[in-house]
């Protein structure tokens, strides 16, 4: 079986290495026949209809998008695994100059920090890339009880305590209903990440806070961006912990009203104009299925900065076999391809 590291490499080899699409095109042909779809005629046309029927908006499947039912899901499960898009991946090397971890909803950025914390992996600092995005207060993400226990799905290491303040804003809505709690009290990405790095790594402790120098711009739901950036100590193998509040950037440019939301795009942009401080090693940290692709990212966007010659490996908590959204794996696949054909080009 491939590894994460065998797609990561497709980018640094020369132009005849087979690349994603090539390797894994017998294993896309099975998942059509799995899926019940006739096989297109050629590359584009393998593409676009993967595109068109398996990506929806926001990861998810939309309307006309495939679904899995339990007999496919069963079926597809090792062909999913052949396309490396479900095993965990620990980091290839021991040591980084800096951690980069992408943010997500609560129990997404709960694995990702996870992955580091358990792997033991050093470097110098570790950025969280969090943002002004909203705290979805949907169970799956984190209710109230579960983001301030100390065990279960969001278990601390030995020492933690709850912040005293989240604590009393529990109480204080303590007649509402869980998820609805949670959502007041933890309203943000950003706030999630304070939250749960408190939790991998409780010695932490505040050492500096860069305002934003730049307010107004693009606002949501949540208000304008007052705090850049969060600077965390600690005396663990990763001495300095970072927080990137991103600032919402507008995505409708297809057309299609969506919510100002922090992009990864967006917040690999902020956290490379924070300065890379002579880094050449790089660790990105993101859950499956998105390591390649999102390295493939990270590699663009250091590009354009100038910053061609780091080295950037990937890492990532596996996907989970009874509650992994099985179509944004699917999805992942054309998006896969795609970020391969643009930065061959």
């Amino acid at each position: 079986m491939g590894s994460v590291a065998d797609d990561a490499a497709d980018h640094d080899e020369d132009a005849h290495e087979m690349r994603y699409l090539d390797r894994h095109r017998e294993d896309i042909r099975e998942l059509f026949a799995v899926l019940g779809e006739d096989w297109p005629g050629d590359d584009d046309a393998l593409v676009s209809h993967m595109a068109a029927r398996w990506l929806g908006a926001e990861h998810g499947p939309g309307a006309a998008k495939r679904v899995f039912d339990e007999e496919t899901k069963d079926r597809a499960w090792p062909l999913l695994r052949r396309l490396n898009l479900v095993d965990r991946a620990d980091p290839p090397k021991g040591r980084y100059d800096q951690v980069v971890v992408m943010g997500a909803a609560g129990i997404g950025l709960y694995r990702r920090l996870e992955v580091v914390r358990q792997s033991g992996v050093t470097a110098g600092s570790l950025t969280v890339l969090a943002g002004l995005r909203p705290h979805s207060g949907l169970s799956r993400d984190g209710a109230l009880d579960e983001l301030l226990a100390a065990d279960g799905r969001f278990a601390a290491a030995d020492g933690w305590v709850p912040p005293p303040l989240l604590v009393r804003q529990a109480g204080l809505l303590g007649g509402l209903d869980q998820l609805t709690a949670a959502q007041v009290v933890t309203p943000s990405e950003t706030d999630l990440a304070r939250l749960i790095l408190g939790k991998h790594w409780p010695d932490l402790r505040l050492a500096g806070v860069t305002v934003d120098s730049a307010p107004g711009g693009v606002v949501n739901e949540l208000g304008s961006r007052d705090i850049l950036l969060e600077t965390y100590q600690s005396r663990g193998p990763i001495p300095v912990l970072r927080i990137l509040n991103g600032a919402p950037v507008r995505r409708d440019a297809d057309g299609t009203p969506r919510p100002a939301r922090p992009t990864s795009r967006s917040t690999i942009r902020e956290w490379i104009a924070l300065g890379t401080g002579g880094a050449r090693g790089i660790l990105v940290v993101v859950n499956q299925p998105h390591l390649s692709r999102v390295r493939l990212d990270v590699l663009d966007e250091l590009a354009k900065a100038g910053h061609a010659d780091l080295d950037v490996d990937v890492a990532g908590a596996h996907a989970l076999r009874d509650s992994a959204d099985l179509n944004l794996l699917l999805g992942e696949i054309p998006a896969r391809v795609n970020a391969e054909r643009a930065t061959a080009r």
